[in-house]
């Protein structure tokens, strides 16, 4: 278990020193083409966005349990390793939610929503990486990558709306949009008209 997290968190630092020297050649591109402007370097701070999938499997078998659990101590570690090493709390959510929200049908067979899932993140990411085994066939891995990625989606969204829903203007802006839907306004009706029975009948049975 602690040969595999090493490993695992090996992995995620490497990702985590990668995507930051990318960023940090943006911003040094960003702000050569400022020059002229005010000249201010870009902050090298960084804020990360974590999802991890919530493990819903369920054992056939004592063997089976016996496997589930140990699998079920590397995600916490993991867990605990990616909070640390990221400083930012992970999102969870389960394999059916996420797939919901790229558009797959979670009502399918499993392997047709891996293999929607993959061709979903083909078609967001033209660049997708795809490995195959000997024969040809789409690895495991593949697919594996197709569900973080989905993951990762999701994530994002999640925290876009966090961000939007901190914002009092721009909650604000969401009272007004719903105060003018119709159906909004006739649900506040129909809620106020009940209140205002039920007002009535507690001062007849008073009287």
């Amino acid at each position: 278990l602690n040969e595999r997290t090493a490993e695992a968190l090996g992995v995620l630092r490497v990702v985590r020193s990668s995507q930051q020297k990318n960023e940090l050649e943006r911003r040094g591109q960003r702000d050569e083409l400022r020059q002229g402007g005010d000249g201010s370097p870009s902050s090298p701070s960084f804020g990360w966005i974590l999802g991890v999938q919530e493990l819903s499997r369920v054992p056939h078998n004592t063997r089976d349990a016996m496997r589930l659990m140990e699998i079920q101590k590397l995600h916490g570690a993991l867990i605990n390793d990616v909070s640390r090493v990221f400083d930012a709390q992970p999102l969870t959510v389960s394999a059916r939610h996420y797939r919901q929200f790229i558009g797959v049908d979670p009502t399918i067979h499993p392997q047709r929503q891996l293999q929607k899932t993959l061709e979903a993140a083909q078609e967001r990411v033209p660049s997708f990486p795809m490995v195959k085994t000997k024969d040809g066939a789409v690895a495991e891995q593949t697919y594996m990558m197709a569900g973080a990625w989905a993951v990762a989606v999701w994530a994002r969204h999640q925290e876009r709306v966090a961000e939007t829903l901190r914002s009092p203007e721009r909650r604000a802006e969401l009272r007004r949009g719903a105060e003018k839907d119709r159906r909004v306004r006739g649900l506040r009706e129909a809620i106020s008209n009940v209140t205002a029975k039920e007002g009535r009948d507690s001062t007849r049975l008073r009287s």
